[in-house]
């Protein structure tokens, strides 16, 4: 398999338990999800994503405690980092795209 398919498949399936992680009705069900992903630092490509981070803001609200505190203790963390380096990329970006239009007109 191809990595492209394999990356894809991959990322189906994490999206496949994150649906279930936030919708299940058995919060044992909700908190074994969470906690998979968190022990497999493999998955921390795929969690960074914009949808999934959403699906884990979601649960974040959970009416179970001890899940909010597997997702508190766990993936806090690890969602501020990546919203305060997505912001640091975006300022990085807008800065390239400036200097590029900047370039163009200059020329």
């Amino acid at each position: 398999m191809g990595g492209a398919k394999r990356r894809r498949l991959i990322e189906e399936v994490v999206e496949k338990l994150l649906i279930a992680a936030v919708a299940d009705a058995d919060v044992g069900v909700r908190s074994s999800v969470f906690k998979a992903l968190y022990r497999n630092p493999t998955f921390d490509d795929f969690l960074a994503q914009a949808d999934i981070l959403t699906s884990i803001f979601v649960a974040l609200n959970d009416e179970a405690d001890c899940l909010k505190k597997i997702l508190h203790m766990y993936f806090l963390p690890f969602v501020a980092i990546l919203y305060s380096c997505s912001h640091i990329l975006i300022r990085v970006w807008i800065a390239n795209v400036e200097r590029k239009v900047l370039d163009y007109w200059v020329a």
